[in-house]
């Protein structure tokens, strides 16, 4: 069965604010510390367009490496917008630079449609292109000589250099499973899913589907590193808790309406314990990995985050390995 490796890891991401947005020193620091509690991971979103200021991530990972030692970065990335060639460029010197910590979480995309037709990409092609840039990447990864011919895209031969640091980078799909389609795509081409805006009960039924999948197709399970993103906001007002996600929420994404029952059925809210026994469902439903996402204004994550580190984690039984002071 998927999703039975321990401990289990816990990642953070640096998430995407509503109101104020960090500068280059604030990451810096940031991701120091955040490596230096203990945390595994750090994640990185991708909106190309979007009607807040947003992390690029690619840049992102590529400050982070050189002021980090240990901690993983998973890049979320809408693959259909993005040119397989470049995009496995890029990812592979920061791989490099990183010296093997990236990981590649593919999403479709497809909510914004106003994002494809910036880049002259028709949102009917994305499960196409989302796919064949996971093979093209790949190959461009790859030392053995040939060509890769696509329906999008055609390579006539040649590897990216320097290559990853350990040959390949790890592609996860950052689906939410719904589909037969996609359960048998996270079975069958990836090495990760990263699950986000599922419920926990929603996640185990996933972790079952694409067990049976991957068995089905001839492949071992446990080579799908299952992780969910979590919300989390920690209050001891269990309603004030909703209000702020959902009117976070609606600041940031936009296009979405205030809705506080979102609030209620994905994220993690109220005082530490009641956070703690959220995040330990996603875990008992088979998450090897979880990621925290405080859900939270700007001028909240330094606080938000030493709650979640301090109260949080501890009640949920979710360890860190923090690096001591006298080695950083």
């Amino acid at each position: 069965m998927v999703g039975r490796k321990s401990p289990v890891r816990v990642g953070i991401s640096l998430g995407g604010f509503a109101s104020g947005f960090p500068d280059a020193q604030w990451l810096i620091d940031e991701g120091t510390r955040l490596e230096a509690l203990g945390y595994e991971s750090l994640m990185v979103g991708d909106r190309p367009l979007w009607n807040r200021p947003s992390l690029e991530p690619i840049t992102t990972v590529g400050l982070l490496a050189g002021t980090t030692s240990r901690v993983r970065f998973i890049a979320i990335l809408v693959l259909p917008l993005r040119n397989p060639v470049i995009l496995a460029r890029e990812l592979a010197y920061s791989d490099f630079l990183s010296n093997g910590r990236c990981v590649a979480a593919g999403a479709l995309g497809g909510d914004y449609p106003d994002e494809f037709f910036a880049v002259g990409i028709d949102p009917a092609e994305r499960v196409g292109r989302f796919e064949e840039c996971i093979e093209a990447m790949r190959y461009l990864w790859n030392d053995e000589p040939g060509s890769f011919s696509g329906r999008y895209t055609t390579v006539p031969g040649g590897q990216i250099h320097p290559s990853p640091a350990n040959g390949r980078i790890p592609i996860w799909l950052a689906h939410r499973g719904r589909s037969e389609r996609s359960l048998e795509r996270i079975a069958t081409i990836s090495d990760g899913w990263l699950a986000s805006w599922v419920t926990a009960r929603r996640l185990g039924w996933g972790v079952e589907q694409i067990t049976k999948r991957a068995e089905r197709f001839g492949r071992d399970p446990s080579e799908i590193e299952v992780t969910a993103v979590v919300r989390v906001y920690v209050d001891d007002d269990y309603g004030r808790a909703v209000e702020v996600t959902a009117r976070n929420r609606a600041d940031l994404y936009g296009i979405h309406s205030y809705d506080e029952n979102i609030s209620r059925a994905y994220h993690a809210l109220g005082t530490a314990d009641q956070c703690a026994e959220k995040l330990r469902s996603y875990v008992d439903a088979g998450a090897e990995t979880v990621v925290i996402l405080p859900e939270c204004p700007f001028a909240e994550f330094d606080d938000q985050v030493d709650i979640i580190t301090e109260e949080v984690l501890p009640a949920a039984g979710l360890c860190l390995a923090p690096i001591p002071k006298e080695a950083r």
